[in-house]
């Protein structure tokens, strides 16, 4: 990270916002936390909601569950005290500090490493987005960088080439998505939503998008199918869609669908 910063290069590396927001100490929002804790979110925003009545049939305790599925005492000899609904507000602020500081030692190791490159005042004066660029580069997706790592393969391979009415169909469609768009397709075809900075990076980490045609070629109505993605492996089955509307309206279900799927949360 600290090369990065000094020389420019970039790395391929999708953290949550907590962990940028904590190396240049930001303050960490409800949505931060929700980004990478869906499920916990949900269950404290619920017991805020929730009855007294409905409340005290809940057995609850002054414990909670780390991400590593170990337990932790929020109150010294919390695992003995049950939670009183009058203070069920003190508990999810407990419960959320102790997520929020599950990475202390991780992230200050991390500030220590990128010391001994750059001065740590530095990380005094950026934002989190500012350092996140830095390391990563932008978030946008170059889609004629995309275009020149692109290769065609699946059983019937002859049937896809760079000059196929679907895959010329396919570029059209991709470059008329907002970025926001972009990134939850790469995120579909390979679980992250950047792609290497420049050619360089694309070699030097042995990385190509694949597109093939989809396996259900027995259908002769193509446009029924949605895509589906070899995520490990950054291919794409794409049908052989008769017209671009088409394209756009399967594409878009898809991606909005599964892209957050590699997580599991929702």
């Amino acid at each position: 990270m600290g090369v990065c910063i000094r020389t420019g290069a970039n790395m391929m590396l999708d953290l949550s916002q907590i962990i940028w927001k904590r190396l240049v100490g930001q303050k960490i929002t409800l949505d931060n936390l929700q980004e990478i804790e869906k499920k916990f979110v949900d269950k404290m925003n619920h017991f805020l909601t929730i009855s007294e009545s409905e409340f005290n049939q809940t057995e609850l305790f002054w414990t909670t569950i780390l991400t590593d599925n170990s337990e932790i005492e929020l109150k010294q000899g919390g695992s003995s005290i049950p939670v009183a609904y009058a203070d069920r507000v003190e508990y999810v602020k407990l419960s959320m500090k102790a997520k929020l500081l599950e990475s202390t030692l991780q992230c200050l190791a991390i500030k220590r490493g990128i010391s001994k490159i750059i001065p740590s005042s530095i990380l005094n004066i950026v934002t989190s987005k500012e350092l996140e660029i830095w390391i990563c580069g932008k978030n946008n997706i170059d889609i004629d960088l995309l275009k020149r790592h692109t290769t065609f393969g699946g059983q019937q391979n002859d049937l896809y080439n760079k000059n196929s009415p679907v895959i010329e169909m396919f570029w059209q469609f991709l470059s008329s998505c907002r970025e926001d768009e972009k990134q939850k397709f790469i995120k579909f075809c390979w679980g992250q939503e950047r792609i290497p900075a420049n050619d360089e990076d694309f070699k030097r980490n042995n990385v190509r998008f694949m597109i093939k045609p989809a396996s259900k070629t027995k259908y002769p109505d193509q446009d029924i199918l949605l895509p589906k993605a070899d995520t490990c492996f950054f291919n794409l089955e794409l049908p052989n869609y008769s017209n671009i509307d088409v394209m756009r309206e399967k594409i878009l279900k898809a991606i909005t669908l599964d892209c957050v799927s590699m997580n599991a949360e929702d």
